[in-house]
């Protein structure tokens, strides 16, 4: 470019008119707290993930221990024997465990592709 093209009169109206304004004041700092908002709601959420993973995995361990180790304390609910409680007991525990790890993992799957 010569020194005659950036003293264009042309050149600088059109570089004039292409000057954004903002819509108020504050609208870069609030764009940045609404960022940075963003990226500790991500955190927390990535950290809750992590927590319900935890405590899934402690209650199906505790659940599958209950169900196993029930029959052994020889012992009678409402008079029906616990032995006949058992198999029912772990269908209800082996349901729920699987139902609970669909939706674990899809929500950390959709978690994910979010990011």
């Amino acid at each position: 470019m010569s020194e005659k093209d950036l003293f264009d009169p042309g050149l600088k109206s059109l570089l004039r008119e292409s000057k954004l304004e903002m819509p108020f004041p504050d609208f870069e700092a609030r764009l940045m707290e609404t960022i940075k908002s963003d990226c500790v709601k991500r955190k927390s959420v990535l950290k809750d993930i992590r927590l319900s993973w935890l405590f899934f995995t402690i209650g199906s361990i505790f659940g599958l221990l209950a169900t196993f180790i029930l029959p052994a304390l020889n012992s009678s609910i409402l008079g029906i024997d616990i032995q006949y409680l058992q198999y029912p007991l772990m269908i209800l525990v082996s349901v729920v465990i699987v139902w609970q790890l669909d939706a674990m993992i899809k929500i950390t799957v959709r978690q994910k592709y979010r990011d």
